[in-house]
C-alpha cells in the first residue's frame, strides 16, 4: 500500500461515488471551484493497494497564515479529511499521515488542519503534540426514514406549524434561482447576514464561480418572496444529499415584519420539500456549534434538530510539523480553554470577534 498525489481523476471519481462517506467536498468539482477561488496550491492525495487500486482520497490545499504554510482538508467546507475504504482505515491512515508529515516537512509546512467525523478514524492522526477542536458538528437529516409528511405530522410541534404556514397564508412564494441577476441578489442578502453576524463574508468571486462551474446540476438557490425578496438559502446537490450552506436576509425588512415570521426554519423547511421533489434522501444542515452557549447559537442548532436531524460531532485535529506551529498550538489550546472560562464575563458580540480572529490565526 502507497500514497501519491492524484493522477487519475476518472479513478477519484469513481472511488468517490462507490463510498458512502464521500462527500460533494471531496468532489474535484469543489476542488475547481476552490482553485479558480482562491490563491492556494491543490493537494489531492490518493492510498491505493499492492494492485494500484484506490482504497482512500484526502483532499485539501496549502494555505498560509501568520507567515506559515499549512495543509488543510478541506477549506470552504462543511465535511473534510480523508474518505478511506472501513476494512483499511488503520494501515491508509498511518501512511497518509507518514506522507503528509513527510511532504510538508520537505516543502516548509508547519502544520495540517484536518477535519473528521469522530469515527474512530480520526485517532491515527492525534498525538500528544497535536491541539484538537470539537467545538463544532453538522445536523443530518434522512426524509427516507422521516419523509416530509412524517415530519409535519409528527415531529413538528403546533408552533412550527404555524410559522411556517404563516407564510404561505401571508402570500410569500419559494422559487428557484434561474439568472446571474438572481445570483447578485443572493450575494447582496448573503453579504448583509455576515454582517450582521459579526462575520466575514466570502468573496464574490467564490459564488461567481459555483455558478458558472455548479448551477444547475449542483449548485442552487431558494428565495422566499413577498412584494420584495426576504431572504435566500443557497445550497449544494451531490447524488442523493443536498448540503444547505449559505444563508442570506434581507435584515431591514425582516425586522420590519412580525417577530412570528421565521425566514430561516422556512427556507430549511423549503429545502426539505425541494429535496423530495427532486428525489433526494439526505439533507445537512451545514456546521453547528457542538456545545452551544451564546443564545445565537442556541438557535442555531434549535433551528436545525427541530425537523428530527441528529447532531454528527467533528473533530479538526491539527498536527504540527516544527517547533513554531507546535508554540502557536499549544498557545490557542490555551486561549481558548482561558476564552471558554471566562465567555460569560464578555459580551456576545466581542466573543464573536475573539473567536473570528482565533479562527484567522489557525
Amino acid at each position: 500500500m502507497f500514497v501519491e498525489e492524484l493522477k487519475n481523476k476518472r479513478e477519484w471519481d469513481e472511488f468517490l461515488q462507490a463510498s458512502p462517506d464521500g462527500t460533494f467536498y471531496h468532489s474535484l468539482e469543489w476542488k475547481e471551484v476552490v482553485e479558480r477561488s482562491f490563491p492556494h496550491s491543490a493537494l489531492y492525495l490518493t492510498i491505493k493497494d499492492a494492485n494500484e487500486k484506490i482504497v482512500g482520497i484526502c483532499p485539501g490545499f496549502i494555505q498560509s497564515s501568520m507567515h506559515m504554510k499549512f495543509y488543510h482538508s478541506i477549506p470552504y467546507s462543511d465535511y473534510g479529511g480523508p474518505v478511506i475504504g472501513r476494512e483499511y482505515t488503520e494501515q491508509a491512515s498511518i501512511l497518509l499521515r507518514s506522507f503528509i508529515q513527510s511532504f510538508c516537512s520537505n516543502k516548509g509546512i508547519a502544520y495540517a488542519k484536518i477535519c473528521f467525523l469522530k469515527d474512530g478514524s480520526e485517532s491515527f492522526f492525534k498525538s500528544p503534540r497535536c491541539y484538537v477542536n470539537d467545538g463544532k458538528g453538522v445536523v443530518n437529516l434522512d426524509i427516507g426514514k422521516n419523509p416530509p409528511a412524517f415530519i409535519w405530522n409528527s415531529i413538528f410541534r403546533k408552533k412550527h406549524r404555524k410559522k411556517i404556514n404563516r407564510f404561505k397564508k401571508d402570500g410569500f412564494q419559494v422559487r428557484e434561482a434561474s439568472t446571474r441577476s438572481d445570483l447578485k441578489l443572493f450575494f447582496s442578502l448573503y453579504s448583509q447576514n455576515m454582517k450582521h453576524i459579526g462575520a466575514q463574508a466570502y468573496p464574490a468571486m467564490f459564488f461567481d464561480n459555483m455558478w458558472n462551474l455548479l448551477y444547475p446540476e449542483n449548485f442552487n438557490i431558494l428565495f422566499v418572496e413577498g412584494r420584495e425578496t426576504l431572504g435566500g438559502l443557497a445550497f449544494f446537490r451531490h447524488r442523493q444529499t443536498i448540503y444547505l450552506t449559505y444563508l442570506g436576509l434581507d435584515r431591514k425588512l425582516a425586522s420590519s415584519l412580525s417577530r412570528a415570521y421565521n425566514v430561516a426554519p422556512f427556507l430549511y423547511w423549503s429545502a426539505i420539500e425541494w429535496a423530495e421533489k427532486h428525489n433526494c434522501r439526505y439533507i445537512c444542515f451545514g456546521s453547528t456549534p457542538a456545545s452551544p452557549k451564546s443564545e445565537s447559537e442556541r438557535v442555531n442548532l434549535s433551528q436545525k434538530v427541530m425537523f428530527g436531524g441528529s447532531f454528527a460531532q467533528q473533530e479538526i485535529v491539527f498536527v504540527p510539523f516544527n517547533y513554531y506551529a507546535l508554540t502557536l498550538l499549544l498557545l490557542r489550546s490555551k486561549i481558548t480553554t482561558a476564552g471558554k472560562a471566562m465567555r460569560h464575563v464578555f459580551p456576545q458580540r466581542l466573543q464573536r470577534t475573539v473567536e473570528l480572529r482565533l479562527g484567522r490565526l489557525f
